[in-house]
């Protein structure tokens, strides 16, 4: 008798969200992001290791300043410039929604503990925060370890902006500090492994998302947005964690 499942399964969806007031989300998105970066002192904006230059830091600094309006407030607001905007409650409510189809596709097999999907998704803090991307900025590969499931919307993303790019989850993490090592142990500097890994497993997942796709996948799979977007077009994208333990979205699958 054989038993067989699927394990770690990254689970990714990508809906179409058609409503959405887009121009005013970008619209607000723009000017917090101007009115934050602005307030930088020059230093902290252009001395910066981040590839992607200044740019790559005042967006970094942009969401530094959300979460930590966002945490002040255990998780129960936004800044004022969003939680005012209607278009901005209309996509929170719609991502709640998201998040619960995306937890029941992760239910456990026949005797196992059920996931409360939609309760987890109604009652659980969720922070949403935007994203402003131009003139090659870029945000490095990161987790989110303090969610059970996190995602992105674009309400602004020219087909020349940066797509976002997910790495295979068998492959190197992140949080290796020599990279490579275990490939030129076990094959040699002449056995085809390189800096990234091993073939196939380094090579990442990239989405193009298109205005108005909200795409969701699991927070404990590592994520990047590159440094690829043209000088003289904006990607704006609202990012959100629905905050828990990312334990439900790494369950066995049937």
């Amino acid at each position: 008798m054989r038993s067989s499942r699927l394990l770690f399964a990254a689970r990714v969806h990508i809906d179409r969200l058609s409503g959405v007031d887009n121009a005013a989300l970008a619209t607000a998105a723009l000017a917090e992001y101007d009115r934050c970066w602005r307030a930088l002192p020059p230093a902290e904006l252009h001395n910066t290791p981040l590839p992607g230059g200044w740019r790559s830091a005042a967006n970094m600094r942009f969401f530094k300043e959300q979460q930590a309006h966002a945490r002040a407030s255990k998780y129960t607001e936004h800044i004022p410039g969003f939680d005012a905007l209607p278009a901005f409650r209309d996509l929170t409510r719609r991502v709640r929604v998201a998040a619960a189809s995306y937890l029941e596709a992760h239910e456990p097999p026949p005797g196992g503990a059920p996931i409360a999907a939609l309760e987890v998704a109604q009652h659980a803090p969720l922070f949403c925060w935007a994203s402003v991307h131009m003139d090659g900025s870029s945000h490095p590969p990161h987790v989110h370890s303090d969610s059970c499931v996190t995602g992105t919307y674009y309400a602004r993303r020219p087909a020349a902006a940066a797509p976002l790019e997910l790495e295979d989850p068998r492959g190197r993490s992140v949080h290796d500090v020599i990279v490579g090592i275990e490939s030129r142990l076990r094959y040699g500097a002449a056995g085809g492994a390189d800096e990234r890994g091993t073939p196939p497993f380094d090579q990442p997942e990239v989405i193009s998302p298109a205005e108005g796709d909200l795409v969701i996948f699991p927070p404990w799979l590592v994520h990047a947005v590159p440094g690829s977007t043209p000088d003289g077009e904006l990607r704006v994208s609202f990012s959100f964690n629905l905050l828990g333990s990312w334990e439900k979205t790494v369950r066995p699958l049937p």
